[in-house]
């Protein structure tokens, strides 16, 4: 079903475009009533690719609560992943104050 939503926001989207090549060619040539006339079609359209979209994010989230948990986990999790927090103890020197310590220089010095 939600398949049929992203196919119909996709086909609604291009008619949106096409009305509004339609509207600026309809200005370029002063046919004002032409241009009032797909103005209104438009936002029509705007209004119903809105509902769409809402329709098409309850879906996903409602898919999302159903099924639980995400595989990415708790945010943190990346977090972890990432190496320990610089802010705790431990290691609490960086290595290049730590090497200049032991004698080495950095790269590219003399």
């Amino acid at each position: 079903m939600a398949s049929l939503e992203w196919i119909e926001l996709e086909t609604l989207s291009r008619e949106i475009s096409e009305a509004e090549l339609r509207l600026q060619a309809a200005e370029a040539i002063d046919s004002f009533d032409v241009a009032r006339a797909l103005e209104r079609e438009i936002a029509e359209m705007e209004r119903h690719r809105g509902k769409l979209l809402a329709q098409i994010a309850h879906s996903v989230v409602g898919e999302q609560e159903s099924t639980g948990p995400s595989r990415a986990g708790n945010p943190g999790d990346l977090l972890r992943l990432a190496g320990p927090d610089p802010s705790t103890p431990g290691d609490a020197e960086p290595s290049a104050e730590r090497d200049l310590k032991e004698g080495l220089r950095p790269c590219g010095s003399n």
